[in-house]
């Protein structure tokens, strides 16, 4: 009983929060959760410990003492960042603080006439990426995965509102929907990372990959769809302003009995080294931690 209470308070706590959040110029919602993620973040020492552990391995190009409390200052940063810019995500989608790379990428995937998976991380804020893609002229739906939390889920949705025609929420019954949205508009936007059930379904690090995830989703799509992939993503350049990068389209070999094996390691192989350049940005980086990266990883983008 007093634990139910005690997450009832919180949770409402998060909603007042959140509006009054709401109410603040976006510089100033984006510095306070700056604050909030410098100050609070290191507080939960697993999570503090984990990242550390998960960055020195990745990134010992970063493992001297003073490059590592500056990479783990910007990497809580941009998590508190991102966190309350939920508040004004709505402001955020309709100003001109996301500047757009490689358009060119997007605009020869289009020309192409197929349909198209586009697949982005969770790097930035990677809630702007869908709203972005509507405003350069696609007709394109965005899968997405509820919230454990029903007070961060609840705020999540709210903010989605605007584009709840277009979510396709994941679960057992999403196959079909999401097969005819990418026939029939042919773009859906999904997720490449991702961490689900207590564990890291990719990107693999170098480990034998996942065929059971998102990835591997997208490559079954891809072949019942004759689809090709569009990889993007978001990083924040400083403050509340980004950068929307397309990279060239991936057209993967669907043919042969293992054709998912290899379809899943060519996008692993795609997304992993854009993750490793911005682990400083990603979500997952506090979730797990990680074995020693096999041999196969690839290189980092510079």
């Amino acid at each position: 009983m007093a634990e139910g209470l005690k997450a009832k308070l919180h949770g409402n706590g998060l909603l007042l929060i959140n509006r009054v959040l709401s109410w603040l110029p976006i510089d100033w919602c984006s510095a306070v959760g700056y604050w909030l993620g410098v100050t609070v973040g290191p507080r939960n020492k697993v999570r503090d410990a984990r990242a550390r552990h998960n960055l020195r391995l990745l990134r010992p190009d970063l493992a001297t003492p003073d490059v590592i409390e500056a990479t783990m200052r910007r990497y809580w940063g941009n998590s508190g960042r991102a966190m309350t810019e939920f508040s004004v995500l709505k402001r955020l989608w309709k100003s001109d603080r996301a500047t757009v790379s490689g358009i060119e990428h997007l605009h020869a995937a289009r020309a192409t006439g197929r349909p198209r998976i586009a697949l982005f991380l969770h790097l930035g804020n990677w809630e702007l990426v869908g709203p972005k893609i509507l405003d350069l002229g696609e007709n394109s739906s965005q899968i997405v995965q509820r919230l454990a939390n029903p007070y961060r889920d609840r705020i999540a949705m709210e903010t989605r509102r605007p584009f709840t025609g277009r979510l396709i929420e994941a679960g057992p019954n999403a196959g079909r929907q999401i097969l005819r949205a990418l026939r029939e508009n042919g773009l859906i936007s999904m997720a490449g990372d991702e961490y689900l059930g207590g564990k890291l379904l990719a990107p693999s690090f170098g480990q034998p990959v996942r065929t059971d995830g998102n990835l591997g989703r997208a490559v079954r799509l891809a072949k019942l769809a004759n689809a090709i992939v569009c990889p993007y993503y978001c990083v924040r350049l400083k403050g509340a302003h980004f950068e929307i990068r397309f990279l060239p389209a991936i057209e993967l070999d669907l043919t042969g009995e293992d054709f998912l094996q290899r379809g899943v390691e060519r996008l692993d192989a795609a997304i992993t080294p854009i993750v490793v350049a911005h682990l400083d940005q990603w979500l997952m980086l506090d979730n797990f931690k990680l074995a020693k990266p096999g041999k196969a990883m690839p290189p980092r983008v510079q």
